[in-house]
């Protein structure tokens, strides 16, 4: 079951970058709207 993976099937919500470990920080909740997917 390997292949693309339709955008309808992912949801989730980022919090925190883990790694590499010198960028280990909280991400903030701003958006910046081209970064945003509909």
């Amino acid at each position: 079951m390997f292949g693309p993976v339709p955008k309808a099937l992912i949801y989730g919500k980022a919090t925190h970058i883990i790694w590499p470990m010198k960028r280990w920080t909280k991400l903030s909740k701003h958006l910046q709207s081209e970064r945003v997917f509909p």
